[in-house]
């Protein structure tokens, strides 16, 4: 079966520049949980932090603001999938390292629960 994926934006993923910072560098983002319990970014460095944090790389700097990716802006399904596209949140497990990678999807805050629809036969 064909795979097919849906593209992930995050509110981290579009920080305030660090100085001296160039596209396809390797950044460091600390991260502090809120009242709820998500992780939101503090400001990123170029140096590995103490803590938790997440690794990306910066792709493209603009003025004051940079856009980050961390490996984790795609999942993937197989093709025929019926799943939800707004009020996803994704959970995700970060390495000692800072690298992230996508344990489930929930929406509304439930484990996503991907439905496949049968292909339709055309003769």
């Amino acid at each position: 079966m064909d795979a097919l994926y849906i593209v992930i934006n995050y509110e981290i993923s579009t920080l305030p520049a660090i100085a001296d910072v160039k596209e396809e560098q390797t950044v460091f983002v600390p991260l502090t949980p809120n009242e709820k319990g998500i992780w939101e970014a503090e400001e990123a460095s170029l140096s590995k932090p103490s803590g938790v944090f997440i690794r990306g790389n910066s792709k493209y700097v603009s003025g004051s603001e940079m856009t980050v990716e961390y490996g984790i802006e795609q999942f993937f399904f197989e093709r025929n999938a019926d799943l939800p596209t707004e009020n996803i949140t994704v959970e995700a497990k970060i390495s000692s390292s800072g690298q992230a990678r996508i344990v489930q999807l929930l929406h509304k805050g439930n484990p996503l629960k991907i439905e496949y629809k049968k292909p339709s036969l055309t003769s």
